[in-house]
Protein backbone atom coordinates (compact mmCIF):
# COMPACT_ATOMS: atom_id res chain seq x y z
CA UNK A 1 0.00 0.00 0.00
CA UNK A 2 1.42 3.71 -1.18
CA UNK A 3 1.17 5.65 2.17
CA UNK A 4 0.99 9.69 1.62
CA UNK A 5 4.59 10.35 1.57
CA UNK A 6 5.45 7.96 -0.95
CA UNK A 7 2.65 8.95 -2.78
CA UNK A 8 4.25 12.76 -2.46
CA UNK A 9 7.52 11.77 -3.78
CA UNK A 10 6.29 9.86 -6.88
CA UNK A 11 4.74 12.82 -8.19
CA UNK A 12 7.80 14.86 -7.10
CA UNK A 13 10.04 12.64 -9.34
CA UNK A 14 7.01 12.84 -11.90
CA UNK A 15 6.74 16.81 -12.46
CA UNK A 16 10.91 16.70 -12.38
CA UNK A 17 10.13 14.13 -15.81
CA UNK A 18 10.34 11.14 -14.19
CA UNK A 19 7.88 8.50 -15.83
CA UNK A 20 5.55 6.63 -13.42
CA UNK A 21 4.99 2.69 -14.03
CA UNK A 22 1.54 1.44 -14.25
CA UNK A 23 1.61 -0.32 -11.12
CA UNK A 24 2.81 2.72 -9.60
CA UNK A 25 -0.35 4.64 -11.16
CA UNK A 26 -2.56 1.64 -9.81
CA UNK A 27 -0.95 2.19 -6.26
CA UNK A 28 -1.22 5.81 -6.05
CA UNK A 29 -4.93 6.22 -7.46
CA UNK A 30 -6.02 3.16 -4.80
CA UNK A 31 -4.39 5.56 -2.19
CA UNK A 32 -5.94 8.70 -3.55
CA UNK A 33 -9.12 7.26 -3.05
CA UNK A 34 -8.56 5.90 0.32
CA UNK A 35 -6.69 9.01 1.46
CA UNK A 36 -8.99 12.22 1.67
CA UNK A 37 -6.27 14.89 1.80
CA UNK A 38 -3.95 13.20 -0.63
CA UNK A 39 -6.76 12.60 -2.53
CA UNK A 40 -8.13 17.28 -2.51
CA UNK A 41 -4.47 17.82 -3.12
CA UNK A 42 -3.51 15.46 -6.03
CA UNK A 43 -6.37 14.06 -7.66
CA UNK A 44 -6.31 16.92 -9.97
CA UNK A 45 -3.65 15.70 -11.43
CA UNK A 46 -4.75 12.24 -12.66
CA UNK A 47 -5.89 12.95 -16.15
CA UNK A 48 -2.76 14.35 -16.71
CA UNK A 49 -0.72 10.86 -15.40
CA UNK A 50 -3.62 9.25 -17.56
CA UNK A 51 -2.44 10.57 -20.36
CA UNK A 52 1.16 10.48 -19.76
CA UNK A 53 0.55 6.94 -19.44
CA UNK A 54 -1.46 6.43 -22.39
CA UNK A 55 1.34 8.38 -24.62
CA UNK A 56 4.13 6.22 -23.09
CA UNK A 57 2.15 3.75 -23.77
CA UNK A 58 1.96 4.23 -27.28
CA UNK A 59 5.19 5.35 -27.80
CA UNK A 60 6.44 1.84 -26.56
CA UNK A 61 4.08 -0.32 -28.76
CA UNK A 62 5.03 1.71 -31.90
CA UNK A 63 8.93 1.04 -31.14
CA UNK A 64 8.04 -2.38 -30.78
CA UNK A 65 6.49 -2.91 -33.85
CA UNK A 66 8.96 -1.23 -35.65
CA UNK A 67 11.70 -3.32 -34.23
CA UNK A 68 9.83 -6.72 -34.85
CA UNK A 69 9.36 -7.30 -31.32
CA UNK A 70 6.39 -9.78 -30.45
CA UNK A 71 3.61 -7.36 -29.44
CA UNK A 72 2.37 -7.51 -26.26
CA UNK A 73 -1.03 -7.99 -24.90
CA UNK A 74 -1.85 -4.38 -24.39
CA UNK A 75 -0.41 -4.13 -28.30
CA UNK A 76 -1.92 -7.40 -29.53
CA UNK A 77 -5.72 -5.55 -28.05
CA UNK A 78 -4.92 -2.38 -29.81
CA UNK A 79 -4.08 -4.44 -33.05
CA UNK A 80 -7.11 -5.92 -33.01
CA UNK A 81 -8.88 -2.94 -32.94
CA UNK A 82 -6.95 -1.49 -35.15
CA UNK A 83 -7.41 -4.08 -37.83
CA UNK A 84 -11.61 -4.43 -36.61
CA UNK A 85 -12.22 -0.87 -37.95
CA UNK A 86 -10.91 -1.19 -41.26
CA UNK A 87 -13.86 -2.07 -43.66
CA UNK A 88 -13.35 -5.73 -44.59
CA UNK A 89 -13.32 -4.85 -48.20
CA UNK A 90 -10.08 -3.15 -47.48
CA UNK A 91 -8.67 -6.09 -45.62
CA UNK A 92 -9.80 -8.52 -48.36
CA UNK A 93 -7.38 -5.89 -51.13
CA UNK A 94 -5.05 -6.30 -49.06
CA UNK A 95 -4.14 -9.91 -48.81
CA UNK A 96 -5.29 -9.78 -51.93
CA UNK A 97 -2.19 -7.33 -53.02
CA UNK A 98 0.31 -8.54 -50.31
CA UNK A 99 -0.65 -12.27 -49.79
CA UNK A 100 -2.03 -13.57 -46.03
CA UNK A 101 0.44 -12.95 -43.61
CA UNK A 102 3.26 -15.88 -42.98
CA UNK A 103 2.83 -17.12 -39.37
CA UNK A 104 -0.44 -16.61 -39.47
CA UNK A 105 -2.31 -14.65 -36.70
CA UNK A 106 0.94 -13.61 -35.45
CA UNK A 107 2.45 -11.66 -37.95
CA UNK A 108 -0.83 -10.66 -38.96
CA UNK A 109 -1.00 -8.65 -35.69
CA UNK A 110 2.79 -7.30 -36.03
CA UNK A 111 1.08 -5.94 -39.54
CA UNK A 112 -1.74 -4.27 -37.97
CA UNK A 113 0.93 -2.87 -34.81
CA UNK A 114 3.22 -1.87 -37.62
CA UNK A 115 -0.08 0.24 -39.03
CA UNK A 116 -0.28 2.03 -35.66
CA UNK A 117 3.04 2.83 -35.36
CA UNK A 118 3.03 4.15 -38.98
CA UNK A 119 0.25 6.31 -37.26
CA UNK A 120 1.91 7.43 -34.30
CA UNK A 121 5.06 8.50 -36.81
CA UNK A 122 2.92 10.45 -39.35
CA UNK A 123 1.76 12.05 -35.64
CA UNK A 124 5.59 12.95 -34.80
CA UNK A 125 5.75 14.54 -38.03
CA UNK A 126 2.80 16.92 -37.46
CA UNK A 127 3.51 17.61 -33.98
CA UNK A 128 0.62 16.01 -33.26
CA UNK A 129 2.15 13.45 -30.48
CA UNK A 130 1.81 14.71 -27.17
CA UNK A 131 4.31 13.20 -25.22
CA UNK A 132 6.94 14.65 -27.05
CA UNK A 133 6.14 17.73 -29.06
CA UNK A 134 3.79 19.33 -26.55
CA UNK A 135 5.13 23.05 -24.96
CA UNK A 136 6.92 22.26 -21.83
CA UNK A 137 4.22 22.15 -18.87
CA UNK A 138 4.62 23.31 -14.97
CA UNK A 139 2.95 22.80 -12.32
CA UNK A 140 1.55 25.69 -10.36
CA UNK A 141 0.14 25.48 -6.63
CA UNK A 142 -2.13 28.33 -5.98
CA UNK A 143 -2.34 28.33 -1.94
CA UNK A 144 -4.70 31.59 -0.19
CA UNK A 145 -5.34 31.62 3.09
CA UNK A 146 -9.09 32.52 3.67
CA UNK A 147 -10.61 30.91 6.59
CA UNK A 148 -13.78 32.75 6.49
CA UNK A 149 -14.86 32.33 2.64
CA UNK A 150 -17.29 29.75 1.92
CA UNK A 151 -16.07 28.85 -1.68
CA UNK A 152 -12.66 29.79 -3.43
CA UNK A 153 -12.36 29.48 -6.95
CA UNK A 154 -9.53 31.00 -9.38
CA UNK A 155 -10.39 32.87 -13.03
CA UNK A 156 -7.56 34.01 -15.04
CA UNK A 157 -6.88 34.01 -18.73
CA UNK A 158 -6.21 30.80 -18.62
CA UNK A 159 -9.44 29.58 -17.91
CA UNK A 160 -11.15 32.28 -20.06
CA UNK A 161 -12.19 34.31 -16.79
CA UNK A 162 -14.93 31.78 -15.83
CA UNK A 163 -14.70 30.37 -12.40
CA UNK A 164 -16.38 26.66 -13.49
CA UNK A 165 -14.15 23.93 -12.70
CA UNK A 166 -11.57 26.18 -11.33
CA UNK A 167 -12.56 25.97 -7.77
CA UNK A 168 -9.76 25.52 -4.48
CA UNK A 169 -10.51 23.33 -1.97
CA UNK A 170 -8.77 22.88 1.55
CA UNK A 171 -8.69 19.92 4.14
CA UNK A 172 -10.01 21.72 7.18
CA UNK A 173 -11.88 24.73 8.09
CA UNK A 174 -8.76 26.27 9.01
CA UNK A 175 -6.59 25.28 6.56
CA UNK A 176 -5.60 27.76 3.47
CA UNK A 177 -7.41 26.92 0.28
CA UNK A 178 -5.41 25.18 -2.84
CA UNK A 179 -5.34 24.30 -6.14
CA UNK A 180 -2.97 22.60 -8.66
CA UNK A 181 -2.47 23.73 -12.43
CA UNK A 182 -0.66 22.79 -15.06
CA UNK A 183 0.33 25.53 -16.84
CA UNK A 184 2.93 25.92 -20.57
CA UNK A 185 5.92 27.11 -19.52
CA UNK A 186 7.04 30.66 -21.60
CA UNK A 187 4.02 32.79 -20.95
CA UNK A 188 2.72 35.35 -18.95
CA UNK A 189 -0.59 34.40 -17.25
CA UNK A 190 -3.06 37.30 -15.30
CA UNK A 191 -5.37 35.86 -12.36
CA UNK A 192 -7.93 36.79 -9.75
CA UNK A 193 -8.84 34.77 -7.10
CA UNK A 194 -12.37 34.98 -6.35
CA UNK A 195 -14.03 34.70 -3.27
CA UNK A 196 -18.10 33.65 -2.54
CA UNK A 197 -18.68 34.18 -5.79
CA UNK A 198 -18.41 37.51 -5.77
CA UNK A 199 -15.34 39.47 -4.49
CA UNK A 200 -12.26 39.50 -6.74
CA UNK A 201 -8.81 39.72 -5.55
CA UNK A 202 -5.74 39.77 -6.75
CA UNK A 203 -2.96 36.55 -5.08
CA UNK A 204 -1.54 38.48 -1.57
CA UNK A 205 1.05 36.45 -2.18
CA UNK A 206 2.61 37.46 -6.24
CA UNK A 207 4.33 40.77 -5.78
CA UNK A 208 3.51 41.29 -9.46
CA UNK A 209 0.04 42.74 -10.77
CA UNK A 210 -1.65 45.04 -13.51
CA UNK A 211 -5.17 46.43 -13.61
CA UNK A 212 -7.44 44.39 -14.80
CA UNK A 213 -9.62 47.16 -16.70
CA UNK A 214 -11.79 47.65 -14.67
CA UNK A 215 -10.92 49.50 -11.80
CA UNK A 216 -9.28 47.10 -10.02
CA UNK A 217 -6.28 44.96 -10.25
CA UNK A 218 -5.08 41.07 -11.06
CA UNK A 219 -2.10 39.36 -10.34
CA UNK A 220 0.31 38.22 -12.97
CA UNK A 221 2.17 34.78 -13.27
CA UNK A 222 5.45 34.17 -15.20
CA UNK A 223 6.46 30.61 -15.79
Amino acid sequence: MMDCTAAARLLDAWEGGAEIAETELAALRSHLGSCAACGRRFGPLLPLLDRDSAATAAQADAWAALTGAPPSARSQARADRVMASIPRSYRARFVAARGAPRGGARYAVRYAAMGVAVLLLVGLGLGLYLGTREPALATVRFVLDAPDARTVAIAGDFTSWSTEGWALSRSTPLSPWTATVRLRKGALYAYNFVIDGERWIPDPATPESASDGFGGTSSLLRL
